[in-house]
C-alpha cells in the first residue's frame, strides 16, 4: 500500500506499528482527507475502499483508494473514548482491516465498481448506498465485517458472527 499524502510517522501515530503490519502487500493508494476535503465518494464518511480518478499533485490516476478521514471517524467515536490513544488506534486498525478486505476483493477481481454499477464475483448487484438490511447482507460487507470483528474481538468467525448479528440488529432499529 502506498501512503499517498501522509507520512510514515502520521500513519503511526493514527494506526501505531501493527497498522503497518494490516497494510502489507495490498496494492493501493492510502489517501487522508479531513472533513473539508471533498472527493467523489459522498457523504461524510470516515473509511472508504473504491476504484475512481483520483488527483495527487496535478496527476490523475485512476487506482485502487483506501480513504481515510480521520476527522469524521473521531467524531464518531464517544467523545470520552477520544482521549484513550490506544483504543482509537485500534478501533481505526479494526476500520482498516474492513476497508483493507474490500481492497483485498478488488484485487482478488471477486468486487468490481465500474462507474455507478457493482458486481460481485461476476454478478451485477444493487446498491443503494444507505445502511439497511440489504447492505448488511451483501457478501462483499459480510466478509468485510467478520474480518473487522474477528480483528477487533480477537476471536473466530462463530463469535464474531453472533456480535455483528447483535450489532446489525441495533443499527436496523435505529
Amino acid at each position: 500500500m502506498k501512503l499517498k499524502n501522509i507520512t510514515q510517522s502520521e500513519f503511526i501515530d493514527i494506526f501505531g506499528l501493527e497498522g503497518l503490519e494490516l497494510i502489507e502487500g495490498y496494492d493501493c493508494d492510502l489517501l487522508v482527507i479531513d472533513n473539508a476535503t471533498t472527493i467523489a465518494i459522498g457523504g461524510n464518511i470516515a473509511f472508504s475502499a473504491f476504484v475512481a480518478p483520483i488527483v495527487y499533485t496535478g496527476e490523475t490516476e485512476a487506482t485502487r483508494v483506501l480513504v481515510v478521514n480521520y476527522e469524521a471517524f473521531l467524531d464518531g467515536l464517544p467523545s470520552h473514548l477520544r482521549f484513550s490513544k490506544a483504543y482509537v488506534r485500534k478501533a481505526a486498525r479494526a476500520q482498516l482491516v474492513h476497508e483493507r478486505t474490500h481492497v483485498k476483493q478488488m484485487m482478488d477481481g471477486r468486487l468490481i465498481h465500474d462507474g455507478g454499477t457493482t458486481y460481485w464475483e461476476g454478478v451485477e448487484q444493487v446498491v443503494t448506498g444507505t445502511v439497511t438490511a440489504e447492505y448488511f447482507n451483501s457478501p462483499w460487507e459480510k466478509e468485510a465485517y467478520l474480518n473487522q470483528f474477528m480483528y477487533e474481538m480477537n476471536c473466530g468467525p462463530e463469535e464474531a458472527e453472533k456480535e455483528i448479528a447483535l450489532v446489525v440488529a441495533k443499527c436496523l432499529a435505529a
